[in-house]
C-alpha cells in the first residue's frame, strides 16, 4: 500500500489502485468478523475487560474506515462501469 502512496505522490498511474481498496474493505470486514465472538464472549460471561472502552471505540473507528472506504469504491470503481458500460 505504501508503494501506491509513494506512486500516487510521483503522479504514476497504477493498475492496481482498485484492488488495494477492495483488499482493504477485505481487511475491515475480516476484523469485524473476528470480532463478533470477542463480544459475544464478553457479553455472555459478563467478563470485565480493562480495555473495553478502548476497544469499542477501535471498533467505531474501524467502522467509519469500512464506510470510507465502501464510498470512495462505489464512487470510483463503480459509477465509472456504469458509464461507460
Amino acid at each position: 500500500m505504501y508503494s501506491y502512496f509513494c506512486a500516487s505522490i510521483l503522479k504514476i498511474k497504477v493498475p492496481w489502485r482498485k484492488y488495494i481498496t477492495q483488499l482493504q474493505i477485505v481487511q475491515f470486514i475480516s476484523s469485524f468478523v473476528l470480532t463478533i465472538p470477542h463480544i459475544v464472549l464478553q457479553i455472555q460471561s459478563g467478563w470485565k475487560c480493562s480495555g473495553r472502552t478502548a476497544f469499542y471505540a477501535s471498533f467505531f473507528f474501524n467502522m467509519t474506515y469500512l464506510i470510507l472506504f465502501i464510498r470512495f469504491y462505489a464512487t470510483n470503481y463503480r459509477a465509472s462501469k456504469s458509464k461507460t458500460g
